[in-house]
């Protein structure tokens, strides 16, 4: 991580994160992006907290507040992390 990023973390936060109950391992994180995002300072802080879960390797999903097909749009998001869930969970 890079001071930038772990600095962020000192203070950041997300709107959801999907996580499994036992453990409290994170598994995805939903962010619900307003309009204040489409400025230069939040969309670099954004950007901080894309990479910082890229690296982590949760996948995350931005929602703009005037977007339609919202709920579709979740109910894919959770579709796809449980099929890969399942898949690594399979026995090989």
């Amino acid at each position: 991580m890079t001071e930038r990023e772990l600095a962020f973390m000192a203070r950041a936060s997300c709107d959801f994160v999907i996580y499994f109950k036992v453990g409290k391992t994170p598994l995805g994180v939903i962010e619900v992006d307003g309009g204040f995002h489409d400025k230069p300072e939040q969309a670099a802080r954004d950007a901080v907290k894309n990479q910082i879960l890229a690296k982590s390797n949760l996948p995350i999903l931005r929602l703009r507040t005037v977007e339609s097909d919202i709920k579709a749009r979740i109910a894919g998001f959770l579709a796809a992390w449980a099929r890969t869930t399942t898949d690594e969970a399979l026995p090989r």
